[in-house]
């Protein structure tokens, strides 16, 4: 997830319709997130993804809290990386 500001917002999907993009993780390594918490079962998929690619994560904020990094984002704050609902 990223701000509408971001240049990647571009790439989203209209409201409804489903996403027709794969992003590279090259995309990601300059990028600032928030994140869950450490122990999430999310930064355990997260965190060695970055690493197996070779890049470091910028985290700004990590919390226990989805709607948190939602909020981050939406203000502009940073990006983050959610689970699809």
């Amino acid at each position: 997830m990223v701000p509408l500001s971001h240049p990647l917002a571009s790439l989203a999907a209209p409201p409804g319709k489903p996403l027709n993009v794969v992003l590279g993780m090259e995309k990601l390594q300059n990028l600032t997130f928030s994140l869950m918490d450490k122990e999430s079962t999310q930064r355990k998929v997260i965190d060695p993804l970055f690493t197996k690619n070779g890049l470091k994560l910028n985290i700004f904020l990590t919390t226990a809290s989805n709607r948190a990094n939602i909020s981050m984002v939406k203000n502009g704050l940073n990006c983050s990386i959610l689970p699809y609902y």
